[in-house]
């Protein structure tokens, strides 16, 4: 059974990571009401990047985790910051 110490846990080391979340399903729900509005479970999944591979492995107790390889040539980082310089990403 998840609750919901447990999902202000994982989602408080995802943002020290400075790792986007996107929480869906009854805890999402529940994020939106403001509070647990019934027994939950599980999280269903939690998928990161193959290069965070093993980082997550801790969270297998309360989820299954994924690590997806990433796509060649593409940087969210450089993304990411070209958005906080103001820089168009867009190629012609």
């Amino acid at each position: 059974m998840v609750n919901i110490t447990d999902v202000k846990q994982i989602l408080q080391f995802a943002i020290d990571a400075e790792i986007k979340v996107f929480l869906d399903g009854g805890w999402g729900v529940d994020a939106l009401l403001g509070y647990q509005s019934r027994a939950h479970n599980d999280i269903d999944i939690f998928v990161m990047g193959h290069d965070w591979t093993g980082k997550f492995d801790f969270l297998k107790d309360y989820c299954e985790v994924v690590y997806l390889p990433r796509t060649e040539g593409i940087s969210t980082s450089k993304i990411k910051g070209d958005l906080k310089l103001g820089v168009d990403n867009k190629e012609a």
